[in-house]
């Protein structure tokens, strides 16, 4: 498993202890990073991580050179931040909602694949506020709340 924050500091956890402390009647306090705590991405043990910002950028990152416990993947403005991430066992499609009501279909292996941290990743979409990021599926439906009018 892997804590990401906002500010694109991540941790790599132990999945099944983390559970095993999540079942506690106990409340259990997550590592601090700088940030928010963002999301808990489950890593396949090959394959890559996608990482999507607000400002349009997408980093696309071997999971194998995610190795430190902690580590600064995605350089993002203060401003700006980390909106979502997905581990991937192979390059797929993927959708990327924004807020405005569009969405983008774009293709994991047409991205360049960094395996240093602490980069901007790669621009993808001038649309702004990308806020949503999963893997496309031909055979399935999709539903995107949004508060713009119709």
């Amino acid at each position: 498993m892997l804590l990401l924050s906002t500010l694109g500091y991540a941790r790599r956890m132990d999945g099944a202890k983390l559970l095993e402390r999540l079942a506690q009647p106990v409340s259990y306090t997550l590592p601090r990073l700088r940030g928010y705590p963002l999301c808990l991405v489950r890593l396949p043990n090959v394959g890559e991580l996608l990482i999507l910002s607000h400002g349009g950028r997408m980093l696309r990152m071997p999971v194998k050179a995610i190795e430190r416990t902690e580590a600064r993947l995605m350089r993002v403005p203060l401003k700006s931040g980390v909106v979502a991430a997905v581990g991937l066992p192979a390059p797929a499609e993927m959708l990327i909602a924004t807020a405005g009501g569009y969405v983008l279909r774009v293709n994991s292996a047409t991205l360049p694949m960094m395996h240093e941290a602490n980069t901007t990743g790669e621009k993808i979409t001038s649309r702004t506020q990308p806020v949503a990021l999963r893997p496309y599926d031909a055979a399935g439906a999709y539903a995107l709340l949004t508060t713009a009018p119709a």
